[in-house]
């Protein structure tokens, strides 16, 4: 049985911390005084523990699973400090969410990273309802980053108390303003909607006409919900002078089932000078034709 995230968040840090003394002593501080020990604790784990990355890929966790989804997270953007504060959190007896909360509201810029980041392997519970809200209202980017990247908690709490479609959506949203890939909110294009491809094209418009830059992954979203304009969208996607912007309307065509736009595609392929874009396109005409 693979190992757990959990399990390698502790071995990890413990392996980082042999011979600590600060941080045994934290640890048993948490044991017997649990949160109250935390307000003095949390302001000391990026300076005692360090910011230096523990390592270990993309790890599942079952025992925190939520809404039919197990917890999913990339270690390799955890510290030694986040792993720090996330198992101060799971070893203080009589935690509740306010506590969480309050860690958050009453700490600096690092101490609200270490409780954003934790939270991808903690329960799904009024806390992340909170957390939500606060990374939804932040200028600063980073906290934003630590609740919703690099894991799937925004997808594992999509549906449970609190928290709906919508609220993912304008997660969502906010990595698209934020320019942050979509690959780094993991599971999220499961949800795929038309409420979300309708705002992600209004944003798409305004940027455009503002000749600004439109998020990458706009197009990946608009083909796996297309709603009213998306294919026009797409197929203009075609001619545009980026090479990207073309792959990404052709990869997100390919998401579509749409043979009435076959003949479009082919007219496509011989003026393509992308040789790459033009594979993709052939084997879309060839799909649609048969």
């Amino acid at each position: 049985m693979a190992e757990g995230a959990i399990s390698v968040v502790e071995r990890r840090l413990a392996e980082a911390t042999a011979g600590d003394a600060w941080w045994a002593d934290a640890r048993r501080r948490a044991d017997t005084a649990g949160p109250d020990a935390l307000p003095e604790l949390f302001p000391a784990l990026a300076r005692k523990l360090g910011r230096a990355l523990i390592g270990g890929g993309r790890v599942r966790e079952p025992a925190v699973a939520a809404n039919g989804r197990a917890a999913v997270v990339d270690l390799d953007a955890w510290r030694v400090c986040d792993a720090g504060g996330y198992v101060l959190l799971a070893h203080s007896a009589g935690l509740t969410a306010h506590h969480v909360v309050d860690l958050f509201l009453h700490g600096d810029f690092e101490e609200r990273v270490i409780v954003m980041r934790a939270q991808a392997l903690r329960p799904i519970d009024a806390a992340t309802t909170a957390l939500y809200g606060e990374a939804q209202r932040t200028n600063t980017a980073t906290h934003f980053e630590a609740f919703c990247c690099e894991s799937n908690l925004a997808a594992r709490a999509c549906g449970g108390d609190g928290l709906d479609l919508s609220d993912l959506n304008r997660v969502v949203l906010k990595a698209a303003f934020l320019d942050l890939p979509l690959a780094r909110l993991f599971e999220a294009e499961d949800h795929a909607n038309e409420e979300l491809s309708r705002m992600l094209q209004g944003l798409a418009t305004e940027r455009e006409a503002a000749g600004r830059t439109v998020w990458a992954d706009t197009d990946r979203l608009l083909g796996l919900a297309p709603t009213r304009g998306t294919l026009l969208r797409l197929v203009g996607g075609l001619e545009h002078g980026s090479d990207a912007r073309r792959r990404r309307a052709a990869e997100a065509l390919a998401r579509m089932d749409r043979p009435d736009v076959a003949s479009l595609v082919r007219d496509r392929i011989e003026r393509e000078p992308a040789a790459d874009v033009r594979e993709l396109l052939r084997r879309l005409a060839e799909k649609w034709s048969g």
